[in-house]
């Protein structure tokens, strides 16, 4: 029994490691870090409006909501600085590799996936700049991760306060930054399609509805600013279309800003990873549905 605890501790203790090296990385010289670029949309926005303002409209610089009404009430309670300006995002920047290292071992039970994961995101150069840059990525990143492992519980046990934690999530994810909506949308889907496919219905209609309750409490956050400021918000769309090199692009910027080639290879390697799954241990026993994936509560 007590050795059979041993990889836990390991898988523990290297979390930790990982994820206090995920503070310091996120901390280290922050009160000396000004405010740039696009970290000044909130702040604008906070100092010519009053809270009904904010809440009711996108703005022409697209400042997220909920953060410039919590950068105003603590501007208008303590005053704002750099550390005030970043803590959020730092919290949820820290706290993302403990989650995230959490769902590595729950989802295989193996110390060198559980640190390896834990490590990179600690590191990683984009995961430490938007946790450092006083805009919402990395909150609704944190935010999109824990709804997309409930989700992922869902397929288990579909329970009324699951689906409620489902909704809370996402709902506040869309209203930080609306387009983190389609990731809820598309893992939805891809249940839905899952359910269907296996002919769960009871299992389908339960997902079903849950894609519903998410969608409406969206709206719930985002219907007055919808409303009241359409027009600012599909300005920022542009008229511009996505092409086969903007995705490559961002390919390439997400798997770390490498050369083309660079980017193909590690492309490949992600590709060759899909049929290779099982055998990889990916997708084992512990992430399969299991038996009792149709009970409800």
């Amino acid at each position: 029994m007590e050795g059979s605890r041993v990889p836990e501790r390991v898988a523990l203790a290297g979390a930790a490691v990982a994820t206090s090296l995920a503070a310091w990385l996120r901390l280290y010289h922050l009160h000396r870090q000004i405010p740039v670029d696009d970290e000044w949309h909130a702040l604008h926005k906070l100092m010519s409006s009053g809270y009904g303002e904010i809440f009711s409209s996108f703005g022409v610089a697209d400042h997220s909501i909920p953060l410039t009404l919590f950068y105003k009430l603590l501007a208008q309670a303590i005053g704002i600085e750099e550390i005030g300006l970043h803590i959020l995002q730092v919290i949820s920047g820290v706290a993302l590799v403990a989650v995230a290292a959490w769902f590595a071992w729950r989802a295989t039970a193996s110390a060198a996936v559980t640190i390896l994961l834990a490590f990179l995101l600690a590191g990683a150069p984009f995961l430490v700049l938007y946790s450092r840059f006083a805009r919402p990525y990395a909150i609704t990143t944190l935010l999109v991760v824990i709804g997309l492992g409930l989700l992922w519980r869902w397929r288990e046990r579909r329970s009324r306060p699951l689906g409620a934690a489902i909704c809370a999530l996402f709902a506040l994810s869309a209203w930080l930054h609306p387009l983190t909506a389609l990731y809820a949308m598309a893992a939805l889907a891809y249940l839905l399609a899952e359910d269907v496919g296996e002919r769960r219905l009871r299992a389908a209609r339960a997902t079903f509805v849950l894609g519903v309750a998410v969608g409406v409490s969206i709206l719930a956050l985002l219907a007055v600013p919808f409303l009241n400021d359409f027009g600012n918000l599909s300005a920022k769309a542009g008229r511009h279309v996505p092409n086969g090199f903007t995705l490559f692009r961002m390919a390439s910027m997400f798997l770390g800003g490498m050369p083309d080639a660079i980017t193909v290879l590690m492309l490949l390697a992600a590709l060759f990873g899909i049929p290779c799954r099982r055998s990889l241990g990916l997708v084992g026993q512990r992430l399969s549905r299991p038996e009792g994936g149709e009970v409800f509560e």
